[in-house]
């Protein structure tokens, strides 16, 4: 438990215990001058805190509260309902949340995993399949590709508590995955294009944002009786003493920093960044289309039908696996998409599975390092999606029926790994099956080179990539699918 006090360590002339005293805090001279009198002690008041872990402090945040003498005193256990309906509180909340599935590998989640199939189909899958009308067979015969997690032995330390908080969030974050809440979200942001341009109606529009997102969580934890505040602070508190969290509290430092500094907060450059997505989007629907060249083969909708292998990298430790955030992350980029290849050398892609409205991704297959623009699943390339600097890629044609596309992710400042993932579709010779192959390795950056000093995001997408040394990739997974074209 945290013990809080108030204290006035720099008055050296009167007694620390007196603090309260009449004679040493009275009014306030500038508010109200004819009570003073000039018998108090102008040093400040200082808060002592006792009991604090080493994540609290930097994770604690003092709310003062002025009130008059007829006003209830605050005690010990009540709850502040102003700080905690304060929008800066409320990003942290998400923050934390966010987290919390993002940080540790997808094996956090082991005893989870189970029913990650019949969730994600029943909420997310089969109302996509509904919507684009396909028969019922094929709606039936939806399902996720969860072989490629690899089979992990579960913890056998993980407690009681731990193992309810963590099923507590895994169902927290598959409720908030739906297609219906997707359209929500998309919807949301076409409407809230217009005030990109305005910066006073663009901050109402990112607060507007937080306080629904928050609410629909908050909603979902009003039954269990608990509140965002409190699973937070849940989080927080597990992390000082569980192995594979510990990581968090470098991630939740960095937020910190970010709130203590003049910069906008990483969830405002993450909006600010998809609503400029969104409203070139808009722009680019009322300009006169060109003429588009005649379909190629690779034209069309495809669906995943099947995982045809998966093998992970030895050497690759489980723990460095995707997260959970990062596998639905996936799922929403590449389950089921359409295609177009614009004058044999633009390929274009855009998921079914939309978080935004925005335009296809584009790559052009000319060998050349460059910068795409959005995902498949409409999310923008400017975020820092898993604490990495995305967007730069090299598109090439190996063939009449093969596509291959290079993307690359760079380490911002907490990171130490370049991680490059090889996309390769092969059109099936009767155009029956498209197989999608990734390739995932990582480089690691040498502590001893200037690279450990490089900031990737001043240079250029062609002189990022001719920092890339080859020779220090190893390769982390190999997975192969294959997908059923959709009529």
């Amino acid at each position: 438990m945290v013990m809080l006090a108030f204290t006035k360590t720099n008055c050296t002339t009167h007694d620390h215990n007196a603090l309260f005293s009449h004679k040493y805090l009275r009014c306030f001279p500038h508010c109200c001058p004819t009570h003073s009198y000039g018998t108090f002690c102008s040093t400040s008041i200082d808060l002592k805190l006792d009991g604090v872990n080493t994540l609290l402090q930097t994770n604690l945040f003092a709310f003062a509260r002025f009130q008059e003498a007829h006003t209830r005193v605050f005690e010990a256990g009540d709850v502040a309902d102003g700080p905690l309906d304060e929008p800066t509180a409320m990003e942290r909340h998400l923050s934390v949340f966010i987290a919390f599935v993002s940080v540790p590998s997808i094996h956090f989640f082991s005893a989870q995993l189970p029913t990650l199939n019949d969730r994600l189909v029943d909420g997310l899958l089969q109302p996509m399949a509904a919507a684009l009308g396909l028969p019922p067979d094929r709606t039936r015969a939806l399902s996720v590709p969860t072989t490629t997690i690899r089979p992990v032995a579960a913890e056998s330390t993980i407690t009681s508590n731990l193992a309810s908080l963590i099923s507590f969030c895994f169902d927290l974050a598959l409720s908030t995955l739906t297609f219906e809440s997707l359209q929500e979200h998309a919807t949301f942001f076409s409407d809230n294009a217009i005030h990109l341009l305005d910066r006073d109606t663009l901050h109402q529009a990112f607060l507007e944002w937080i306080q629904r997102t928050h609410h629909v969580l908050t909603t979902r934890l009003a039954p269990v009786g608990m509140t965002m505040a409190q699973l937070t602070q849940t989080i927080l508190q597990t992390a000082t003493h569980v192995r594979e969290l510990h990581s968090l509290e470098r991630h939740i430092k960095g937020l910190n920093d970010a709130a203590a500094s003049d910069q906008n907060s990483p969830g405002f450059d993450y909006f600010v960044a998809q609503l400029r997505e969104v409203y070139m989007a808009g722009n680019a629907a009322s300009i006169p289309c060109p003429v588009v060249a005649a379909s190629s083969k690779f034209d069309g909708r495809w669906m995943y039908h099947t995982t045809v292998t998966v093998v992970y990298g030895a050497a690759t430790s489980p723990e460095l696996d995707f997260s959970l955030a990062t596998f639905l992350r996936c799922l929403t980029m590449g389950y089921s998409f359409q295609v177009r290849l614009v004058d044999d050398h633009v390929l274009q892609i855009k998921s079914d599975l939309m978080a935004y409205n925005t335009m296809w991704s584009e790559f052009i297959l000319d060998s050349t390092p460059r910068v795409f623009r959005v995902f498949p699943n409409g999310e923008s390339s400017m975020t820092q999606l898993s604490g990495l600097l995305h967007g730069d890629y090299i598109g090439r044609k190996l063939g009449e029926d093969i596509v291959c596309v290079d993307v690359f992710s760079w380490p911002w400042a907490q990171q130490t790994n370049i991680s490059r993932v090889t996309v390769m579709l092969q059109l099936a010779p009767d155009q029956s099956a498209l197989t999608v192959s990734l390739a995932v390795g990582t480089a690691a950056l040498s502590s001893a080179s200037d690279d450990a000093l490089v900031d990737f995001a001043t240079l250029s997408a062609t002189e990022r990539y001719a920092s890339y040394n080859t020779d220090k990739e190893v390769a982390s997974a190999n997975v192969c699918f294959r997908y059923a074209p959709c009529k």
